[in-house]
């Protein structure tokens, strides 16, 4: 089985433990990506927020073939390089079945499960994997826009922090072009940053959603 590794944040310049046998692809399913989560290391970090993101400002995702030719052991392998305690957060969707959470906790949003569908249906893969972390801390749909909580959150950090969490968002790839992002480009001068070449099967600009 060919199994494909969706991702959008530090997967793609730290995989780490990730076991994968290509490099990144940059066609990956069009998703509701956003600076939606403060995680480890006091970062922002790039989540899947279906209720937030509308159609036309989805991201184009990456992806990479993993080196396991089964769904569970490609997703065991995504889980301990995400740190995660158990496989409720990781999802998969096949050409054979449904999107569905394999750890037993909530199913894919609808939309981005038909999202990954349609996206197996124009590609060379039997399966893909991914991780469905959602907010935390932020409130995305509060009455403070998601823009100003993560803006002033970043403006709170101390020196050491803001250098870890500023990382994060200028290696994000270029493609994510959120409203979040704009307003850190905006408010507080974090530019992006080309990730290398070498980290990716083309170089072809990349087709936008």
């Amino acid at each position: 089985m060919k199994v494909a590794i969706i991702a959008w944040g530090s997967l793609i310049w730290c995989p780490r433990s990730l076991a994968i046998r290509s490099k990144w692809h940059p066609d990956g399913p069009c998703l509701p990506v956003e600076f939606a989560r403060k995680s480890a290391g006091m970062r922002v970090t790039l989540v899947l927020v279906p209720g937030l993101v509308p159609m036309y400002q989805r991201s184009r995702t990456y992806w990479a073939m993993s080196s396991f030719d089964s769904i569970t052991d490609a997703a065991e392998n995504l889980r301990q390089r995400e740190g995660s305690p158990s496989l409720k957060p990781i999802h998969a969707a096949g050409l054979q079945f449904a999107a569905r959470s394999l750890g037993g906790g909530t199913n894919p949003d609808p939309k981005v499960g038909e999202a990954v569908l349609e996206w197996l249906d124009t590609h060379d893969v039997d399966a893909a994997v991914w991780t469905e972390l959602g907010p935390e801390t932020f409130n995305p749909t509060g009455e403070t826009p998601l823009t100003d909580q993560v803006v002033t959150f970043l403006r709170s950090l101390d020196r050491a922090a803001k250098h870890y969490a500023r990382e994060y968002v200028e290696f994000a790839p270029v493609a994510v072009d959120t409203p979040v992002r704009k307003a850190i480009e905006r408010e507080l001068g974090w530019k992006r940053r080309d990730l290398p070449e070498s980290l990716f099967e083309t170089a072809l600009p990349l087709e936008k959603c």
